[in-house]
């Protein structure tokens, strides 16, 4: 019985090296679940499709089932975003991206068509911009991306009582973000310099387009909190924010 083929738009989020000359290439689906297939001969000098499966590039696939995993049989390059793949500010913050959503996506949760078309806009962000910018576009797309999984910080009222804030004068990662000062005494032991709030606010609510016009951002700063929103809210660790973060 012939194989049923399906076609996916994914992004490139992992490749693996299989063998001495496959891959299995990390998928994210149009539709926000993880993918994980076979390309073989990937890594031959002479494969069909090799160059077109480069990390962050969004593609037209292909596939049909194999025995554990999916297997890759034709590729079409929509996007190849080459750009996020030169200089080690611009590689290191397509890599924070690629690895939250490759570890976000891990146990089978789909994130949504929302996530994927951040995605791909935070990826041309970070092609077009500086390297000083992309950090922080990285920091914005894991801002935005949790929010879009119902993680948003509280920033205009009171994370605990709801209380609408004029001025936030306390900030808690794991009470989920601004506190009204009657609730800033049950604050956990995970308080942030609320001189970065702003900032968070902007990341949040801006489109790329008007963060590209940024071109000074506390990257640190804001990479931080969204590595510590994220193991405290979603349980994850990026090995990758560490080295993008020695770059600023």
């Amino acid at each position: 019985m012939a194989r049923k083929t399906y076609k996916e738009r994914c992004l490139v989020l992992r490749k693996t090296k299989l063998g001495e000359a496959d891959s299995i290439i990390t998928l994210l689906a149009r539709d926000g679940r993880q993918i994980r297939a076979v390309a073989k001969g990937v890594r031959k000098p002479a494969s069909r499709f090799g160059a077109r499966l480069e990390l962050c590039s969004v593609v037209d696939v292909l596939l049909y089932p194999g025995r554990s995993l999916d297997v890759i049989s034709e590729v079409r390059c929509v996007s190849t975003n080459d750009a996020c793949r030169t200089g080690l500010e611009k590689a290191g913050a397509a890599e924070v991206i690629c690895e939250f959503l490759e570890k976000l996506t891990r146990d089978g949760a789909a994130t949504g068509d929302r996530v994927f078309a951040l995605t791909e806009v935070a990826f041309a962000a970070i092609g077009r911009g500086t390297e000083l910018q992309a950090g922080m576009f990285a920091a914005a797309h894991l801002l935005k991306a949790m929010a879009m999984q119902g993680l948003r910080p509280a920033i205009h009222e009171c994370a605990l009582c709801g209380a609408p804030l004029d001025k936030v004068g306390f900030f808690d990662i794991s009470m989920g973000g601004a506190l009204c000062a009657d609730c800033a005494g049950e604050a956990a032991s995970s308080p942030v310099d609320v001189a970065i709030v702003p900032w968070i606010d902007l990341m949040l609510r801006s489109t790329f387009d008007e963060l590209s016009r940024v071109e000074q951002a506390p990257v640190r700063k804001l990479l931080d909190v969204g590595e510590s929103w994220m193991r405290e809210h979603l349980s994850l660790n990026l090995k990758s924010i560490p080295f993008l973060k020695s770059l600023y």
